[in-house]
């Protein structure tokens, strides 16, 4: 695969059902089966998730609820942000991430701001689980987006992330908006 070749979920669930790690459908959903398929991938080079990732995993699928109602579970990410949302109407990304840091025992940021990580712990390169933060919209506009980096095939970043696409799941983003990533030291 060349380097800038962008990479989709459905990608990497081929590559991973290549080498034997995944039995699933090649769906570009990147769900349980697909993330214990990554993790098995991972532990065979020697890698073992961060104790955050594995929170996350467990959260893949909640999503928003339509409508005036909230989803109860995103109302609990926001309870770990100074901002206590009500509403699953709010941007979430950063709240998902304290959830996922606290749950695993580290102190987050508890700022519902995603670019609030970009100076969490320490600057990494890539790692697997490690915390991605994205610039969104304009780049001086001081919005961003927040997760953790599960694959990177040159421009393409795979990210584990909540209030994406109203939901915990995994997206690509493109390298060329990546602000930092980072890891406890």
């Amino acid at each position: 695969m060349k380097d800038d070749q962008p990479i989709t979920v459905e990608i990497i669930q081929a590559m991973l059902q290549a080498h034997g790690f995944y039995h699933g459908k090649i769906d570009n959903d990147w769900g349980p089966q697909t993330q214990a398929a990554m993790d098995s991938f991972q532990r065979k080079q020697g890698v073992i998730p961060p104790p955050w990732l594995i929170v996350a995993e467990r959260e893949l699928g909640v999503h928003e609820t339509p409508g005036p109602q909230a989803t109860h579970r995103i109302i609990e990410y926001a309870e770990h942000t100074t901002l206590k949302a009500t509403s699953d109407e709010v941007a979430w990304c950063s709240s998902f991430v304290n959830f996922c840091i606290d749950l695993a025992g580290y102190k987050g940021t508890h700022n519902a701001a995603a670019r609030s990580w970009s100076t969490w712990a320490a600057p990494t390169n890539f790692r697997y689980g490690a915390i991605a933060v994205f610039s969104r919209g304009d780049p001086s506009s001081g919005m961003g987006h927040v997760g953790f980096a599960v694959f990177r095939n040159g421009n393409t970043i795979a990210l584990l992330a909540g209030n994406q696409s109203d939901q915990v799941c995994v997206h690509t983003m493109t390298a060329d908006r990546l602000l930092t990533l980072r890891w406890p030291a």
